[in-house]
């Protein structure tokens, strides 16, 4: 996660925080029962945390990142490593920077889970 200035969806310049230089962060697709490794990197001035949003953390709540609450805040510079299985849940996430005003700023991205269910969900549709 770094600083950079990016020409927002309101049509505003400003300086916003984003994940390996692109807003929104990187899609992460996995399947249900997929262990989930995801190596975060602060590239900030000050701590941050990455917060895997509706991702039920039973037995690994350490790994929810919420900044310190579950979890300390990664230092500048540091890295951390998110090690997660998902289990007996699937569908549309996202994640997002749990630290101060850092995900309304762009450190924001989804997280799809699929599983076989969800061809059964899909019936349900026309489009």
């Amino acid at each position: 996660m770094r600083s950079k200035s990016l020409l927002t969806a309101t049509g505003v310049v400003r300086k916003m925080l984003v994940i390996n230089g692109h807003f929104p962060g990187p899609l992460i697709r996995a399947n249900r029962g997929d262990r989930l490794l995801v190596n975060v990197t602060n590239g900030l001035s000050n701590g941050t945390s990455m917060h895997w949003h509706g991702m039920f953390q039973n037995g690994t709540n350490w790994m929810d990142g919420t900044s310190s609450i579950t979890q300390c805040p990664i230092p500048p510079g540091r890295s951390f490593l998110y090690n997660f299985t998902i289990e007996n849940q699937y569908g549309t996430y996202w994640y997002h920077a749990h630290h101060s005003t850092q995900y309304t700023d762009g450190i924001v991205g989804p997280l799809i889970v699929h599983a076989a269910e969800e061809q059964q969900a899909r019936e349900s549709y026309d489009y």
